[in-house]
């Protein structure tokens, strides 16, 4: 389930040769296997040896892992946990031999909605190597033909040779390359001036066996596709260039619209008049680091309300809920989650409701009697509703169906906003906004994302 997100510019160091692969060599009969997520709209896959494995390897999205098996030859099956029927689902099946000496990479990727897989093989790396073994595969469906370039950084790939080049389901099979610094570089086929992807600077260090997968984008909508690298674990290679995107949501509590911008851009600002309770549509913004963030009143930029900075990665989606009584505004920037995951809904609840120091938010199946119905469950088990606060920004996954919101203050039974009835589907992003009406008693659900 592990992996690193890793963005910035400047050299990254990849892991060395694993453990794993240690210990798989110290004994004949066993063999190391690796295993890649790279389903974008599936929950959690596990990787059972049999359907009685108690021990699977289970991966998140773009996540990696690795053990150490006896040799044999298995009856693998891959499954998720569906919450709406409290059952693993299997996805894929499928009999393969992992043999002593040989490093097995399992990509598990989609095709045409359904979860598949590619198995590369390799030979396990020398305890005494003084180079690098590198492999790839192409598991971005839709994403057109790449050619691929391993090079040193700040190499004119115009001149150079491509490592080769790999379509959907592709692979590019092992070889070794010596240590050192190097950039992945991913052009349309047969033009190297069109580039689709650049990786950050990264170190290939000697004994180390490395997957590069070309896997989908996350949901965010940036890039059409990022780069994972699998070791012992998974990092995500993302391209240094591309921007991230950010939204508003005006909460304020005088309900006035406010002018946001970045960086001390005032003229115009990125978003001009934002109005109270809704959000707004996404916008690029340069990624970086300790970005400024200035809220004003609408067409006033002589007047900073609030001025804080935050970090934006490139290919990721940021929400900046402004919130707050006049001359006290404050701000929580969120990085948004904008993957659809099959088999469950996420509702996020934004707080800029200041009527209620803590509230308690129920999502009840439709119909129920908030004072005898115990809450849905968002996380399945852990907690029996969900809590909000000012300014608090809260995601909930939750099953499909009908059901209906209420919220009370914390450890009471008065009914401040809701029963609001809401339909949600599978892989849906739903948003619910709240803030105080104004007679100052009762709270407005303000409902965003799939909803509308």
């Amino acid at each position: 389930m592990r992996f690193r997100r890793l963005w910035p510019l400047g050299l990254l160091a990849l892991a060395l040769a694993s453990s794993g692969c240690d210990s798989g060599r110290k004994s004949p009969t066993n063999t190391v296997v690796r295993v890649l997520n790279g389903t974008a709209h599936y929950p959690t896959l596990a990787l059972h040896r049999g359907p009685m494995d108690p021990s699977p390897l289970a991966v998140d999205f773009l996540g990696g892992d690795q053990a150490t098996w006896n040799e044999d030859t298995y009856n693998f099956h891959v499954t998720y946990f569906d919450p709406q029927s409290q059952a693993q689902v299997q996805v894929d099946q499928f009999s393969r031999q992992v043999s002593s000496g040989t490093l097995s990479t399992f990509v598990l990727y989609e095709k045409g909605g359904e979860v598949t897989h590619a198995v590369l093989d390799s030979k396990l790396v020398a305890t005494d190597a003084t180079d690098v073994q590198v492999q790839a595969i192409h598991a971005a469906e839709g994403v057109q033909p790449l050619d691929v370039y391993l090079e040193a950084p700040g190499t004119d790939i115009s001149g150079a040779a491509p490592w080769g080049t790999v379509a959907f389901e592709g692979t590019l099979p092992s070889r070794n390359v010596a240590i050192g610094d190097y950039v992945v570089t991913a052009t349309e086929h047969g033009n190297p001036a069109h580039v689709l992807y650049t990786s950050p600077g990264f170190t290939l260090s000697a004994g180390a066996a490395v997957t590069f997968a070309f896997t989908p984008d996350s949901g965010e909508g940036i890039q059409p596709f990022s780069m994972t690298v699998l070791n012992d674990s998974s990092s995500i290679l993302v391209d240094p260039s591309l921007p991230a995107a950010v939204r508003v949501i005006n909460g304020a509590t005088d309900r006035q619209p406010r002018d946001v911008a970045f960086d001390n851009q005032f003229t115009p600002p990125l978003f001009s008049g934002t109005v109270f309770g809704s959000a707004t549509p996404y916008l690029p913004l340069t990624a970086g680091t300790d970005v400024a963030v200035n809220v004003t009143p609408a067409g006033n930029p002589g007047v900073l309300e609030f001025t804080g900075t935050f970090s934006p990665t490139p290919a990721t989606s940021w929400t900046v809920l402004v919130v707050g009584p006049t001359g006290a505004l404050f701000t929580n920037i969120p990085q948004d989650n904008r993957r659809r995951v099959k088999s469950q809904a996420t509702v996020t609840f934004y707080d800029a409701a200041a009527s209620c120091g803590l509230c308690d938010v129920l999502v009840l199946p439709a119909g129920s009697d908030p004072n005898d119905s115990p809450a849905l469950d968002p996380f399945y088990g852990t907690d029996p509703y969900q809590q909000v606060t000012l300014g608090s920004v809260v995601p909930a996954t939750q099953v499909a169906g009908d059901f209906e919101v209420v919220i009370r203050p914390q450890g009471t039974t008065t009914i401040v906003a809701g029963p609001t009835p809401i339909t949600l589907k599978n892989a849906g992003l739903y948003g619910i906004v709240l803030t105080d009406n104004p007679n100052g008693t009762t709270i407005d659900m303000t409902l965003i994302d799939d909803f509308q």
